[in-house]
């Protein structure tokens, strides 16, 4: 301007649209080539695919896959404390053996003998570290009689002095006297001479008054643990296997039937043990995976049939990402030292993001001429869609939760694999189709056949 003063206008210079429109050609020949390749060596790759679908089977079928709790709870977190305190102590490793006499009285079934017999086999056992199954070892009378040794320290001095006063010894002689004349007083000596006071009377009632205040009520005519009914009796174990620990509990309960396996007829047994509900939990999250699984099989092989025109190749779209998911499975062991097995059973549900994200895709793209080039220029967007899906689950191995960790890994790999597999293999199966009409499998009836 005249008055001296500069100004200066700066603009925004404009990105280079032609370098990026170079690069991105350049990425898209690089994975037209790639896909060239791999259409010109679909055999080899084919070949190499079955071959590793083949390992993983291997692998899976050999490594053992928990449902451990404690790898659900954070790293040195309070709970995996108490967890771990609960295990030391042995409570998840005891359990209950509740024989059933089936409406015979306990003295007049095989069932004392059988006890007998099976705790002789459980204490020879590597896996059972105690066995109990009477609460007084040896003749009922003497234990009772092992009772008046401890006399002296559970009764005081003032006890023995009101039982003397007044003549009390003398009315105890004549009782016991009277006692012995009775005709059904055979057996009664020994007992009246160690206990003349019934001394051991007034310590059963005690003991009886514990018993209550256990909730345990069982038969005091029988050292044996028996119901009141005498129909059921318990026989308890202890295992040096947490029930943590699901494939030492199979064993343990698979070891606890063949020792039973002799059952005399007439008895029955229940064995009630967190070793069997460990089991069990298994077997139902095992079942429902497995429901799951067939169940979306089904409906996906529905859908593709349906709405591909009956395009059978399209069921190769969800083979994609499940057979991803199998070799995922079969390298878990090599990161992860104790695989979950309920971690799969969830990864696999995320593992249904790749059906609609990558296959559905891929076979659209593929249709009719040049489907090879169209899928190679989708290539880019679905690394960077996978990616960024990867990436988000592989945040998950930073947290301090095992499970979390294992999803994190297991779902991120899956995903990644699923885009090489579906793209790679599917592709150039998929290239050159051509478009037919839908033809339904429904029957034809003309008018004159109607007619007849």
């Amino acid at each position: 301007r005249h008055d001296g003063h500069c100004i200066f206008k700066y603009q925004n210079q404009p990105a280079n649209p032609r370098g990026k429109m170079e690069s991105k050609t350049k990425l898209n020949n690089f994975f037209l080539r790639l896909l060239i390749a791999a259409s010109r060596h679909r055999l080899i790759l084919y070949a190499a695919t079955a071959i590793l679908f083949l390992l993983s089977l291997y692998g899976i079928s050999r490594q053992r896959y928990g449902s451990d709790i404690a790898k659900m709870l954070p790293d040195s977190s309070e709970s995996e404390r108490a967890l771990e305190i609960m295990r030391r102590s042995g409570v998840s490793s005891r359990g209950v053996i509740s024989f059933d006499t089936g409406g015979k009285a306990f003295s007049e079934s095989a069932l004392p003998g059988y006890m007998e017999a099976v705790g002789a086999r459980l204490r020879f056992s590597p896996m059972i570290t105690r066995v109990d199954y009477k609460f007084i070892h040896g003749p009922l009378t003497s234990s009772l009689n092992n009772l008046s040794y401890y006399l002296p320290q559970l009764i005081d001095a003032e006890a023995f002095e009101r039982l003397a006063a007044d003549g009390g010894i003398a009315k105890t002689v004549r009782q016991a006297y009277r006692q012995l004349l009775l005709p059904g007083s055979f057996g009664t000596v020994d007992r009246l001479r160690a206990d003349p006071f019934s001394l051991r009377l007034h310590l059963l009632e005690k003991l009886n008054d514990f018993q209550k205040l256990s909730g345990l009520r069982i038969s005091p005519l029988h050292s044996y643990i028996v119901s009141p009914d005498e129909r059921k009796a318990l026989l308890l174990f202890e295992s040096d296997i947490s029930a943590a620990d699901t494939a030492g509990s199979r064993r343990l309960l698979a070891m606890l039937g063949d020792s039973m396996r002799d059952c005399p007829p007439g008895i029955t047994f229940n064995i009630i043990s967190p070793n069997q509900h460990s089991v069990d939990n298994e077997e139902i999250i095992k079942s429902d995976v497995k429901i799951v699984a067939f169940t979306s099989f089904i409906v996906f092989t529905l859908l593709f049939v349906i709405f591909y025109r009956c395009d059978f190749r399209s069921l190769l779209i969800p083979v994609m990402p499940a057979l991803a998911s199998l070799i995922v499975m079969a390298c878990m062991p090599l990161v992860f030292k104790d695989c979950l097995f309920f971690v799969i059973g969830m990864g696999g549900l995320i593992i249904g993001l790749a059906v609609g994200d990558y296959g559905t895709h891929v076979y659209a793209a593929s249709f009719g001429a040049f489907g090879i080039r169209r899928v190679a220029r989708l290539f880019l967007p679905f690394l960077a869609a996978c990616l960024t899906t990867v990436v988000a689950f592989l945040l998950f191995l930073i947290s301090d939760i095992e499970a979390c960790r294992q999803i994190g890994f297991y779902a991120g790999a899956s995903l990644f694999l699923s885009l090489l597999l579906t793209v790679f293999l599917l592709a150039p199966l998929f290239s050159g189709r051509r478009g037919r009409a839908y033809h339904a499998a429904l029957p034809k009836f003309t008018v004159r056949r109607h007619l007849l």
